[in-house]
């Protein structure tokens, strides 16, 4: 059986009322279209009463198929493709710790659409000029370890945050061009987060930051190289039972979460490296659950409960410009060119069934995306013109990928071929692979790599991919105009002078290649039936599901 969910969103406008949030709607449309059927079914955002429709005959068949007791405790195991590197919110950038990180670490709150959902935090107010934030926590919150969380541990974890020492990509986000966010403690309960300008973005990177305890990680000078992280102490649904090492990671349920304990006793998260593996461990009941691949849904659909859902992630090539070949921007606009976005969309999902082209750097949901940019259509002569425009010649370039799967990289060797680029391609385990993306000592070991992310709505976000001196802009692109346009659009006010801005930052950053967009792809994972409570989970984007804490079992 496929579920598949697919959100569309319309956005929205904050002014402030009364001193609280209200929303000034351009458009206030906000509706979840979920359709259950046994064969896949492609969804588009349409007419509501024919959605409507479907849904209430679909789910109706749903909750018939998944009559069964329900179980209190039990174990759900987890395919991960590689071990997480450090267990802890401020170093998390590959999936595998990204989705412990969500299990173990709550976050303040969610924005949903209109609604903020959430979690550690009670509430937030803006003032009125947005030049501060006061965020309330939860009465009677704790940590894993039983202590106390309070406003003092959240002050903690906003200065390890600005700390420079502590080396956290994160900071790029507190920072403006007007100087850094300060906080300040008013009670046990409450802080206030100090604006030097303007950002108007600010209420969704507040409600991103997950707290870690004083009491665990305060005095270390290195906390990412520290030992602590092998025992990490969070506040969410599941806390740290046990790490093998290249084999599993192990959460137990908290019982003292504060939205119920967890049904289930335990996730495990086994590492599986092969995705040939990991299918039969799927197959033979060894695993629970696992993302699959558009051309494994027929052979999964019959024993398993397939989830598809618009992960509104951008799947891309990076164009390396940290000092080699690709800091020209011809021979980057001449690879664009010799690209086929299409046979590179179907090589990764079949068809446009399971993703759609990008031409964008903006996720498909993102406020203000547009389309009206430079779109780089597959154009071979134009490549030749180009390449010769660029002034280089027998260019020999590395392009670098994970583990055995290299079909796409094998099309943009013969793509760059018909260009005369000889393209090197080089393999490496996960561990090697994020080095080369992230470590500037290891950034001379690739020009090209296919990647992927997942920043949400909130266009602001996205500046620290390309500005300059960001921590996260891995490819290196500079373009000071655009640096400018970033700050000027972070600050601006007036929604019809925002989007004006933000599209030109689009047009500029395709314009100069700065990357190669490729499609938004549909996440598709497969699980086990005897696992319900799925759709309360709320899949998600890169952990799979937001709350792992409404998963049970049937018998």
């Amino acid at each position: 059986m496929i579920i598949q969910l697919k959100v569309c969103y319309t956005f929205f406008d904050l002014k402030i009322k009364n001193g609280g949030l209200s929303m000034n709607k351009k458009v206030l449309t906000l509706f979840l279209i979920l359709v259950i059927s046994t064969s896949f079914i492609f969804i588009a955002c349409g007419d509501e009463n024919s959605s409507d429709d479907k849904q209430d005959k679909q789910v109706s068949k749903n909750e018939k198929e998944d009559e069964g007791k329900k179980v209190e405790g039990g174990q759900m195991i987890f395919r991960v493709s590689s071990d997480s590197r450090v267990i802890h919110p401020l170093y998390g950038n590959d999936r595998t710790t990204l989705t412990l990180v969500n299990h173990i670490f709550a976050p303040l709150y969610n924005l949903k659409g209109e609604d903020i959902d959430y979690w550690l935090a009670e509430k937030v107010e803006p003032s009125e000029d947005y030049l501060s934030y006061k965020v309330k926590l939860k009465d009677e919150l704790t940590w894993h370890d039983g202590e106390v969380l309070d406003a003092d541990d959240l002050v903690f974890t906003f200065n390890t945050i600005m700390d420079k020492k502590q080396g956290s990509h994160l900071r790029d986000s507190f920072v403006t061009t007007e100087g850094e966010v300060k906080i300040e403690k008013i009670d046990d309960l409450t802080v206030k987060f100090i604006l030097p300008e303007v950002q108007i973005g600010f209420l969704d990177t507040i409600g991103g930051i997950r707290m870690f305890p004083e009491h665990v990680y305060g005095d270390i000078e290195n906390i990412q190289a520290s030992d602590v992280n092998n025992n990490p102490v969070g506040s969410g649904s599941f806390k740290f039972e046990e790490r093998k090492s290249g084999e599993s990671i192990t959460l137990s349920k908290f019982d003292n979460f504060f939205k119920g304990t967890p049904h289930l006793d335990n996730v495990v998260y086994r590492v599986i490296p092969e995705t040939s593996s990991a299918e039969i461990a799927l197959q033979n009941g060894e695993i629970d659950a696992m993302s699959i691949t558009a051309d494994k849904v027929e052979k999964f659909e019959e024993s398993n409960n397939i989830l598809a859902f618009d992960e509104d992630r951008l799947d891309y090539i990076i164009f390396n410009q940290n000092g080699g070949k690709l800091d020209n921007e011809n021979l980057r606009k001449a690879i664009a060119y010799a690209l086929d976005r299409d046979e590179l969309l179907k090589a990764n999902y079949l068809s446009t069934d399971y993703a759609k082209p990008a031409y964008s750097f903006f996720a498909d949901k993102t406020l203000y995306k547009t389309d009206d940019v430079e779109k780089y259509e597959y154009n071979i002569e134009k490549a030749k013109e180009l390449l010769e425009e660029s002034g280089l010649k027998d260019i020999n370039l590395t392009m670098v990928y994970r583990g055995k799967d290299n079909v796409r990289e094998l099309l943009v060797q013969q793509y760059l071929k018909e260009i005369g680029i000889n393209v090197e391609l080089k393999a490496m385990d996960m561990a090697s692979f994020f080095n080369a993306l992230f470590e500037k000592e290891h950034q001379d070991e690739y020009d090209l790599a296919f990647n992927g992310y997942i920043y949400g709505k909130e266009p602001s976000t996205y500046a620290q991919v390309f500005k300059a001196e960001s921590m996260n802009n891995v490819s290196g692109y500079k373009n000071e105009e655009v640096d400018k346009l970033w700050d000027e659009a972070a600050k601006e006010k007036d929604s019809s002078k925002r989007e004006k801005l933000y599209e030109k930052i689009q047009k500029e950053i395709i314009k100069d290649a700065a990357m190669y967009p490729i499609d938004y792809g549909y996440a598709i994972v497969a699980v086990n039936p005897k696992f319900k409570g799925l759709e309360d989970a709320a899949p998600a984007p890169i952990h799979m599901f937001d709350d792992l804490s409404q998963i049970y079992m049937v018998e």
